[in-house]
């Protein structure tokens, strides 16, 4: 977000905002305030602006920046395929009423061979 006397520039993911903050630090005496926040009440009576995009050169944008590893859609994305997160979730569901991290992945282990899946056969020698 970018602040002066009159103006408040919001940054919106993957819009162009990085390029348009540079520009107005360039022709603005305001400042830099942080990325992507909510303009507070004190600022409501300056002009208040943003940038949108495409929605369909969004999307691209933010799949190519997951693609490289970065952003929330990455990891929203991936967190998912790790079996850490996914116990830790768990016992934050289930309190103490849970197993521990080696009976746990024990049982996932198991049921895969039931099934015959290659996650089992690739970590087959953990047990």
């Amino acid at each position: 977000m970018f602040i002066s006397d009159k103006l408040v520039f919001v940054e919106l993911h993957k819009t162009g905002g990085t390029h348009i903050l540079n520009l107005l630090e360039k022709i603005s005496n305001g400042q830099r305030i942080s990325k992507h926040n909510r303009v507070h009440k004190q600022y409501h009576d300056r002009y208040i602006i943003g940038s949108v995009r495409h929605p369909w050169d969004w999307y691209v944008s933010h799949w190519a920046y997951g693609c490289s590893g970065h952003g929330s859609v990455h990891s929203q994305l991936t967190r998912g395929l790790d079996l850490l997160y996914n116990y830790r979730q768990l016992a934050k569901k289930m309190g103490n009423n849970h197993l521990t991290a080696e009976l746990w992945y024990r049982q996932i282990l198991q049921g895969c061979e039931k099934i015959g899946c290659t996650l089992a056969r690739h970590l087959s020698w953990h047990r």
